[in-house]
């Protein structure tokens, strides 16, 4: 993930960051809105994205499409939602594989 895309991230973006602490399932779901999905990004780190945000009508997160998109082979695939990236090492493992 390039330095200017973390840099340019406002409190107030559709886009947190985590990289002191391992967050539970709940904290990440509150942080969503909902059910979280998990992606894994290129770099080790780990886009969280709510699993519903399409059914739920939530906006283009435009900002979380660009980072997916920048760090994954996978393209046309657009971000809905309030999203967070966990930097490397700072996912909880049985979260990722639940």
């Amino acid at each position: 993930m390039s330095e200017l895309t973390l840099n340019s991230l406002e409190k107030d973006s559709m886009i947190k960051i985590i990289d002191d602490y391992k967050p539970s399932l709940e904290k990440l779901q509150e942080m969503v809105g909902g059910n979280i999905e998990v992606l894994t990004l290129n770099n080790g780190d780990t886009l969280v994205t709510n699993q519903d945000g399409r059914m739920m009508n939530l906006n283009y997160n435009s900002e979380a499409t660009k980072i997916y998109q920048e760090n994954t082979s996978v393209k046309g695939i657009d971000i809905v939602g309030q999203a967070v990236v966990v930097k490397k090492g700072w996912m909880n493992i049985e979260i990722e594989t639940e």
